[in-house]
């Protein structure tokens, strides 16, 4: 387990690094919802499941609000 605290711009090295560690998944809450999608992108793109805890994460952007309806 990491806490970054409010650090968003370590958000992307921990996931990096949980991936090359080959970490079995990741479990996140983000401090700054503008990191999620490329977060997000990052674990798609290892294999690494990626579930997301109490909070809204957009993988197309990075304002969940904004996103189309489905």
């Amino acid at each position: 387990m990491v806490n970054l605290g409010n650090e968003a711009s370590e958000t992307i090295t921990e996931v990096t690094s949980a991936i090359a560690h080959k970490d079995s998944g990741i479990v996140i809450l983000v401090p700054d919802s503008a990191v999620g999608p490329q977060a997000a992108a990052e674990a798609k793109e290892a294999g690494t499941p990626l579930p997301i805890s109490d909070e809204q994460v957009c993988v197309s952007g990075p304002k969940p609000a904004d996103r189309a309806k489905a």
